[in-house]
């Protein structure tokens, strides 16, 4: 795990997209209180660093709609809503429309 999550601040495009894509795997093994406090953070600090990688964005946000799955309650989904505030105002539409997805799977757990 700790190599997963080293991964994403790693400079190698692919090593940050196998972490991405494994985020799943991350999220479960930390638990709902490690995800929000750390690793969701974490991610947001992320997209900063790879906002010029289209596949990275795309992938990313498409987990986040993923992981809403993983943080116990569903009132918890909340937290996933700033790193996608980061990801809706993409160039790229595909990575938009990934990032509205998850934005709508998200909002079906938040009363």
């Amino acid at each position: 795990m700790a190599l997963l999550i080293d991964d994403l601040s790693n400079e190698d495009p692919s090593a940050k997209l196998h972490s991405i894509k494994r985020l799943g795997q991350i999220a479960s093994l930390l638990g709902p209180e490690r995800c929000i406090d750390e690793l969701i953070p974490m991610l947001t600090e992320l997209i900063d660093k790879i906002d010029c990688n289209q596949e990275l964005m795309m992938n990313l946000a498409d987990q986040l709609g993923k992981l809403s799955e993983l943080l116990g309650h569903d009132h918890n989904s909340v937290h996933l809503l700033k790193p996608l505030e980061f990801i809706l105002p993409a160039d790229d539409s595909v990575v938009r429309e990934k990032a509205v997805v998850s934005l709508k799977v998200i909002g079906t757990k938040i009363s």
